[in-house]
């Protein structure tokens, strides 16, 4: 399907695969491509239904508690731009109607008035679940399906590609670009092992992975500074560390959120604008893994003036 076509047209596209496969920064190329301004991103699984409905369609004063002043909602400010809606199969029934108005008519109502509004931008939705499982389960509506699909776009897992190693070399290339001259060397070992590895996590675990090897401070990576669960590290006991691999995943996660967070002295946005992730998403990691910030405010400074 040719990327540049779609990306001329207004049609919603509907952006699946795993977690990690890419689809935000998909979204982000069709949108450039498009020529369009704004891109404006909400993810609907960091947001109750009722605060979803806020962001999306806006509110007007008094429409509920809380609401002390009229909010303009992402429908309006996109204005003729892109709106990324991501994690749609996390939408409830009764919103699935709503956004089956704004799809058809192009029109919404902010929560709490009756002002018809005309929506100028163009839809993209992404989604890691099946939703035509989710609609056998009468979880997901059959009629919005076949709406958000006019263009399917299907993201194949790492594991499925047959050029892993150009893209393990490409991720490597890309992190010593931006550097500051210190490269980044894999040894032969490592370079076979992750190649073979599987990569459930998919470009988001690589990307981490990467970032993770390089806040190690080594200029050569040998096969023990990979994470246990990559590199197969055994313990005394003769079994696989973190054999879970979630339970490696949070593992490494909080050890990865303290270690940037140290580097860029508990700086949220700058934090997030250099991982790559959104602003939202790693306070929420925070307080998942009750991580505090807030320790490693000045830190570089507190070491250097104690000669660490």
């Amino acid at each position: 399907m040719d990327i540049k076509k779609i990306s001329a047209t207004d049609r919603t596209i509907l952006i699946t695969g795993e977690t990690g496969v890419g689809k935000t920064a998909y979204a982000k190329k069709i949108h450039f491509l498009s020529g369009r301004e704004n891109f404006v991103q909400l993810n609907i699984g960091s947001l109750t239904s009722s605060l979803f409905e806020s962001e999306l369609f806006g509110h007007v004063k008094g429409a509920f508690s809380g609401a002390i002043n009229t909010k303009q909602g992402f429908c309006e400010s996109v204005g003729r731009g892109t709106l990324f809606i991501d994690e749609i199969g996390e939408l409830n029934l009764e919103l699935q109607v709503k956004l089956l108005t704004l799809i058809d008519e192009g029109i919404y109502y902010p929560v709490g008035s009756c002002e018809q509004k005309k929506f100028k931008g163009r839809l993209i939705f992404a989604t890691n679940k099946n939703l035509e499982e989710l609609i056998l389960k009468e979880k997901f509506r059959k009629d919005l399906f076949y709406r958000l699909r006019y263009f399917l776009l299907e993201l194949a897992p790492i594991r499925q590609k047959n050029d892993i190693f150009k893209i393990l070399m490409k991720s490597v290339q890309d992190l010593n670009l931006n550097n500051g001259g210190q490269n980044l060397f894999l040894s032969t070992e490592v370079l076979e092992r992750l190649t073979s590895y599987e990569w459930p996590g998919n470009y988001r675990e690589l990307n981490n992975t990467m970032d993770y090897l390089n806040i190690l401070g080594k200029e050569r990576i040998n096969l023990e500074d990979l994470p246990p669960w990559i590199s197969g590290k055994i313990s005394n006991s003769g079994k696989l560390e973190n054999i879970s691999y979630y339970n490696a995943i949070e593992h490494f996660e909080r050890d990865y959120f303290n270690k940037v967070l140290k580097l860029f002295e508990g700086k949220i946005n700058l934090t997030a604008e250099n991982i790559g992730l959104s602003k939202v998403t790693l306070i929420s990691k925070l307080k998942k893994y009750d991580i505090d910030r807030r320790v490693y405010k000045n830190f570089n400074i507190v070491d250097k003036a104690h000669g660490f």
